[in-house]
């Protein structure tokens, strides 16, 4: 699983970063005398209602879809886990204040709050990754904080912290390498769970606006030609469904190497 996750994942990283020179077609050129056309030695995947290749239009929309989920993990990693440390290794006070706040963000769903930030922020592709981000942080912050203060707690760690190191080397040489094999595994997952919510709020109109190509936009446009054109959903629907496997797959592998109990991200 490991070794098929991270095959899986890098071939769809390499697409994201170089998918524009692999597409067959222009994503946006507009062809009205092959639209709807089914798949074709010209066109791989048919077309859309426009005659634009789905082909090339799923491959460009891998940049906007994955790197959007990719962004908004790192955006709530980048706040959940300095909160997650101070939290967890600093004073008591801080460490209440810090579990209150993330408390009353986890009180509401994430997919809803999420939702309801880009609204907010108006529908476009940054709007959609500081949304999910700032809706996930709090998750991530409540998992680190609980992984520092049992870390913290280990006998090396108070010999450490007896012999007068700073806590910023405690941090780095003896707590980091404890949580890292399962914070490793809750981001390979929580990114395919991002994919899914990125490619769901877009089906709602809030991210990629058109022509741009996007899954979750592509899976909203073939809705009024689902029965005459099934291809138009069925290439961005699996596009994002391997996507999800790629992850899970990496995820599972990693749990499996680090030989660790699952861990469920939000």
């Amino acid at each position: 699983m490991l070794l098929a996750g991270a095959a899986l994942s890098v071939f769809l990283l390499l697409l994201c970063l170089a998918g524009g020179p692999l597409a067959p077609h222009d994503p946006l050129a507009v062809d009205l005398e092959h639209r709807l056309a089914p798949p074709s030695a010209a066109y791989l995947l048919g077309t859309d209602q426009l005659g634009r290749c789905v082909l090339s239009r799923v491959i460009c929309g891998a940049r906007h879809s994955l790197l959007a989920a990719l962004a908004a993990v790192t955006l709530a990693l980048s706040i959940g886990l300095p909160a997650g440390f101070l939290a967890g290794l600093g004073a008591r006070r801080v460490d209440q204040l810090l579990m209150g706040l993330c408390d009353v963000v986890l009180a509401f769903p994430f997919l809803i709050l999420a939702l309801a930030l880009t609204a907010v922020l108006g529908p476009s592709l940054r709007s959609l990754i500081l949304g999910a981000g700032l809706a996930g942080w709090a998750w991530w912050a409540k998992f680190v904080r609980g992984m520092a203060a049992d870390a913290k707690e280990k006998d090396f760690v108070r010999q450490g912290r007896a012999m007068g190191l700073s806590r910023f080397c405690l941090l780095r040489q003896y707590i980091l390498p404890q949580i890292l094999p399962p914070l490793l595994v809750s981001i390979s997952l929580s990114a395919g769970r991002m994919v899914v919510v990125i490619s769901s709020l877009s089906y709602l109109g809030l991210g990629v606006q058109p022509p741009q190509p996007e899954w979750g936009a592509m899976l909203r446009e073939s809705m009024l030609h689902i029965a005459s054109a099934p291809w138009l959903a069925i290439a961005p629907g699996l596009t994002a469904s391997v996507t999800v496997l790629a992850f899970n797959l990496l995820g599972e592998g990693l749990k499996d190497y680090f030989q660790i109990r699952p861990v469920h991200a939000a």
